[in-house]
């Protein structure tokens, strides 16, 4: 039976067998009697949706406010789908690859282990030539064919600073399992200008980023259609060139981490391997 109240809401109930929403046979949205919710289209929901079995969609459904599903939320295999965020312009969301900054720690290009806010922690200090590695693992969330960023997180001790930052990598790329040797090194160079301590104040968390992958690469980026899920990117740190710091203990930059900004589609791959979405 169909009902309607004098708020517009349209009330479906004591109905034994399937509703389908649409026209020519094209249905918007199948609720069958066996509880299962199917979409073949796109589903638009302006407030909460509930869905107390499963819910399959075809397409895609776009909720502005709650989604709550009591079983099964299927989404399809395929590289392209995902969980994306904000209803008027969906997008991957970001999340980052944690890296472990490991550096030299003897001999010639070493950074110094020094307290850092002169507390009990220590971090990483470096000077002109220091060098560091890390090593990142691409996760089977990774929404294919989208951009990486690489971002350092650093800090410095000093009441005074000047000059610039230069930081210049080197990285490579090979795809897992087997079928793909690391490529040659791309050499991306960032520049961070630290004009004065209004700028770059005293303990202050910097985070300077840039990108290092795109479907139309540079000579110092990644083919971001090259990447998939196991794949590792090797990447050098050196610190070409650091600025004039004065005023503290250790009057170096101190280099915290280096992650990498990826864009998920917020679901794991159906396989561990490639073709990780057959």
């Amino acid at each position: 039976m169909l009902s309607t109240d004098g708020d517009g809401n349209v009330y479906i109930k004591h109905v034994s067998g399937d509703i389908v929403l649409g026209t020519n046979n094209q249905s918007q949205l199948t609720v069958k009697k066996d509880g299962q919710h199917t979409l073949n289209n796109n589903l638009t929901i302006s407030n909460d949706l509930n869905v107390l079995n499963n819910l399959t969609a075809s397409n895609n459904v776009a909720v502005s406010n709650d989604l709550s599903v009591s079983g099964d939320l299927i989404i399809s295999k395929a590289s392209a789908n995902g969980i994306k965020v904000d209803t008027s312009t969906p997008t991957y969301g970001w999340r980052d690859i944690i890296g472990d900054v490991s550096p030299k720690t003897t001999g010639a290009g070493s950074a110094e282990l020094a307290a850092f806010r002169g507390g009990s922690y220590r971090a990483w200090f470096y000077t002109t030539n220091d060098v560091a590695d890390l090593v990142y693992h691409m996760p089977h969330d990774y929404a294919a064919g989208t951009d990486l960023h690489l971002h350092l997180h650093w800090a410095h001790n000093g009441t005074a600073i000047t000059g610039s930052l230069v930081v210049t990598y080197g990285i490579t790329y090979s795809k897992g399992h087997n079928q793909a040797n690391f490529d040659v090194e791309v050499a991306p160079v960032m520049t961070v200008y630290t004009p004065d301590i209004a700028t770059v104040p005293q303990y202050r968390q910097r985070i300077d980023e840039i990108q290092i992958s795109s479907a139309t690469p540079t000579a110092t980026q990644l083919s971001s259609s090259l990447l998939e899920p196991d794949g590792l990117i090797l990447v050098g740190l050196k610190a070409t060139t650091i600025p004039t710091i004065t005023g503290g203990s250790t009057n170096k930059p101190a280099f915290l981490t280096l992650d990498i900004h990826y864009q998920s589609t917020n679901i794991g791959t159906k396989q561990r391997t490639p073709d990780f979405y057959t």
